[in-house]
């Protein structure tokens, strides 16, 4: 299987950010580019941002499970309130200034954060925020399905196979139980827009992703 093209030029002191409004996002948006970076041995840091979720004990602990399943390093939960990110929008803004800085600009290798236009507000502010905050680094957008029913036209695919998808499916329903309370929450919701993605690459499965701006 082929490297990741972007990935190849990741030093292994370089931190790959994967940011989200609430437990189980990044799982979702971008489940099966983990299990690639998994399998590829990806060197680099892999650290979760997550703002909501921090004070629940059920959900952080799902949350925190998943994520060393799906080989997260480091992962941080902060309890800001579910559906009101809006709120907190300058809180969010200084945490992510904060994290940044931290970490250093130079050892940010790539963010993954949920697309700008989603129209779930939660997502749109994390969006929105990881846009303003680096503005030197790549930035990759995951997409979520949901009852907005907002699913656009990503322009970057990556390709999985029926093991790989098969394994996404199986750690979501593994490590978020508490999820299964949701229609939506199925295996075949999963592995479908999975499939979907595949088709639209001439291959079995696929996440789309979204990239707006790429040097090189």
């Amino acid at each position: 299987m082929l490297a990741i093209p972007f990935l190849k030029n990741l030093r292994p002191d370089q931190v790959v950010l994967f940011l989200s409004a609430h437990c189980d996002d990044v799982p979702l948006g971008c489940g099966g580019l983990l299990i690639r970076l998994a399998e590829q041995e990806l060197i680099c840091e892999k650290r979760g941002i997550v703002f909501t979720g921090g004070d629940n004990s059920v959900r952080k602990g799902e949350e925190l499970s998943a994520a060393r399943a799906f080989g997260i390093d480091q992962t941080t939960i902060h309890s800001f309130s579910d559906t009101l990110l809006p709120n907190h929008w300058h809180d969010i803004k200084n945490i992510l200034l904060q994290l940044r800085d931290e970490i250093g600009k130079d050892r940010i290798g790539m963010i993954l954060c949920p697309r700008l236009d989603d129209r779930h507000q939660d997502h749109r502010v994390i969006a929105e925020n990881t846009w303003r905050i680096f503005r030197d680094h790549l930035i990759l957008e995951y997409e979520l399905h949901k009852y907005e029913g907002d699913l656009g036209q990503p322009n970057l695919y990556i390709t999985l196979t029926e093991s790989q998808a098969q394994k996404k499916v199986e750690l979501l329903m593994e490590h978020y139980p508490s999820r299964s309370c949701h229609k939506w929450w199925r295996r075949e919701t999963f592995l479908s827009l999975m499939n979907l993605r595949g088709i639209e690459i001439n291959q079995d499965y696929a996440e789309g992703l979204t990239i707006r701006k790429m040097l090189i």
